[in-house]
């Protein structure tokens, strides 16, 4: 029974890191596509690289992009950042500088609570394992005294 009140507890973790990716991920896809559609060229008149473009998820279906966006929103909110997938505009970099400082500290928030779980199991084990070791303990002397229970007296 304790270990399925544990394993909830890390399914309701990683949830809420799934739910934060994904959520993160679909605003920022919003959020590139409406800075592509407000900025389109430099100050020298060049077209800038946009995220959607450069990774050539504007014309994939919806689910796609939902998908690539969760993903770089893990990778980078959990600081691993494989670098597959980066802003390309510096608005963009912004935005996503925003989004890190946020995600990170959820991160923190959430391996701490998960470091705090594992440690809690731990201490759950360490106490059966003593109780386990106790009963051991006097099984031997009751095995030493010809079978018959310890007796007692104070």
């Amino acid at each position: 029974m304790l270990i399925i009140s544990y394993g909830l507890q890390i399914f309701k973790l990683v949830t809420i890191i799934a739910n934060l990716s994904f959520y993160l991920g679909i605003g920022w896809i919003i959020f590139c596509d409406l800075n592509q559609k407000s900025v389109e060229k430099t100050e020298n008149g060049e077209y800038q690289e946009f995220f959607l473009d450069y990774f050539e998820l504007r014309d994939r279906p919806y689910s796609y992009q939902a998908i690539v966006a969760a993903y770089y929103m893990f990778t980078s909110l959990s600081t691993v950042g494989f670098g597959d997938y980066n802003p390309r505009s510096d608005n963009e970099r912004l935005v996503c500088l925003a989004i890190l400082l946020f995600g990170v500290s959820i991160f923190s928030y959430v391996m701490s609570a998960f470091m705090e779980i594992v440690n809690q199991y731990s201490v759950s084990q360490k106490e059966l394992e003593d109780y386990d070791n106790l009963i051991v303990f006097f099984s031997m002397f009751t095995r030493f005294n010809g079978g018959k229970p310890i007796k007692v007296s104070i």
